[in-house]
């Protein structure tokens, strides 16, 4: 007998909405909030998740949404990759890579008054 028929895979699109492609982001505390969109929605009944690597390095836990808070960034510029991967770990879609830029304020550079 031959082994029962695997489900189709989606053919995902993901892409970084929040922060936009070369934004400057602005934040004391390195809190980064970002916004991701898949199409078709994702399949978490197969063991399908959304996982975000910032500068190439893979952030855990996976997503348990579409929006996430990275908190502690270190000022600089970042890329953020946003992939759907599948229960083994495979990538079954990446975004394009967004570059973003983390400013904050220093109390050096306020004005005098």
């Amino acid at each position: 007998p031959s082994p029962p028929p695997t489900p189709a895979q989606p053919d995902y699109r993901v892409r970084v909405v929040q922060p936009e492609h070369d934004a400057a982001v602005r934040d004391n505390t390195g809190r980064v909030v970002v916004r991701v969109a898949v199409e078709p929605p994702l399949q978490a009944d197969q063991g399908h998740r959304l996982v975000l690597l910032l500068d190439g390095r893979l952030l855990e836990p996976p997503l348990q949404g579409q929006e996430v808070a990275l908190e502690n960034v270190n000022p600089g510029t970042h890329t953020l990759v946003a992939q759907v991967v599948d229960t083994r770990g495979r990538v079954l879609a990446s975004s394009p890579s967004v570059t973003f830029h983390l400013l904050r304020t220093s109390v050096l550079l306020r004005p005098r008054r």
